[in-house]
């Protein structure tokens, strides 16, 4: 068991710096997973099991029915969050909770000495994987571990962590995880609104509301698309298919282009798609990669009813267990960042599509509050 716990530390560390080790050491884990359940003849039958299972399966059935040259993708995309099923193996302790923070938090200090070094050197926002979309999100996630830690240890230090982290959320202009972190922040508030002094938490709300406000006035001097949508607001410009385009990077035509796939797949009498998805589309122009509209349209297109009710099911599962969750204990706050950290991808589904590289470990996480919530 201990072999799995180093599993999950290394996973959590390397998501931050590389890619390839990190979805390498996923596979090692499923690897483990599967020699586990053989082992020990259990499977764990989590809360998020059926969901889980109706957004992956389809996407890969899907694709190798309709686009076989990217099954691999799908499998990576579809079969990586079957690491959920190994949260029992783990055997957690709320200390082995408190190393995960303090893990997270040494990856942002490092990742904030690579977002340095290139703004100084390269002239660009980066850090050391990916793009600004993930400065924006793993400043949204160390963000909310270095709250827990200042609730936690009452120590001012991760307070001004939290502030420091929460303003590179919005450094990048990213409305997707602009969107998440401001809906994961409004949960964390909600969940520990017992637990925090007023003055602190109307502060943080305050402090939120005016980086709100400072970047929307900001962008709408800068991007088109809040430029657009100020204007709207005002009544200075009508709303019609050009202002929508405009505000949401064109997503209205790529849902028109959307719906006329559909209506392809129907004349061509290709009903299996509506019930398992087109698959993994990158190939073909008419779905420009990746294909990003309206969240449900996009969903049904590359997974079918199934795939999209499951995701629709994850949602709803996601917040009756966090309506359901309490903290009992000073060491269940330790708990919350895993219970919160998957709002971010949540609220960013909004602009983006619900697969992202980080999605099994979001789903590990909320077995981790799974695991702990059923021992009390």
């Amino acid at each position: 068991m201990e072999k799995m716990k180093i599993l999950l530390f290394t996973t959590i560390f390397f998501s931050f710096f590389s890619i390839t080790i990190y979805e390498g050491l996923i596979i090692i884990w499923l690897i483990f997973l599967m020699i586990y359940i053989l082992k020990e003849r259990k499977f764990f039958k989590g809360y998020f099991t059926i969901p889980i299972l109706m957004f992956s399966v389809p996407q890969v059935i899907s694709t190798a029915l309709n686009n076989l040259k990217f099954v691999h993708k799908s499998l990576e995309q579809g079969l990586f969050s079957f690491i959920y099923f190994s949260v029992p193996f783990f055997r957690l302790t709320y200390k082995d909770l408190e190393r995960i923070h303090y893990l997270i938090l040494v990856s942002g200090f490092i990742s904030y000495c690579f977002l340095i070094y290139n703004l100084i050197e390269h002239k660009k926002l980066a850090v050391a994987r990916g793009s600004v979309f993930e400065v924006a999100l793993f400043s949204s996630i160390f963000a909310i571990v270095s709250f827990s830690l200042y609730i936690y240890k009452r120590n001012k230090v991760y307070l001004l962590l939290f502030i420091l982290f929460s303003l590179f959320v919005f450094v990048p202009s990213k409305r997707s995880y602009m969107i998440g972190y401001i809906l994961a922040i409004g949960l964390l508030l909600f969940l520990l609104r017992h637990l925090i002094n007023k003055k602190v938490f109307y502060g943080i709300a305050c402090f939120v509301i005016v980086v709100i406000s400072f970047t929307f006035i900001y962008l709408s001097g800068k991007d088109i698309r809040f430029r657009y949508m100020y204007e709207v607001l005002i009544g200075k410009r009508d709303l019609n298919a050009n202002v929508i385009n405009a505000i949401t990077t064109t997503r209205l035509r790529k849902f028109n282009k959307g719906v006329e796939r559909i209506k392809k797949s129907w004349r061509e009498g290709n009903y299996i798609a509506f019930i398992f998805g087109h698959g993994i589309e990158k190939a073909k122009p008419y779905l420009p990669p990746p294909y990003e509209s309206i969240f449900i349209l996009q969903e049904f297109i590359e997974r079918g009813i199934i795939g999209l009710l499951g995701i629709l099911l994850f949602f709803y599962r996601y917040f009756r267990l966090f309506f359901k969750f309490s903290i009992r204990k000073k060491e269940d706050i330790l708990i919350i960042p895993f219970l919160i950290i998957p709002a971010v991808n949540i609220g960013a589904t909004i602009f983006n599509v619900f697969w992202n590289a980080m999605l099994p470990l979001y789903i590990v996480f909320l077995g981790i509050v799974e695991y702990f919530y059923n021992k009390k």
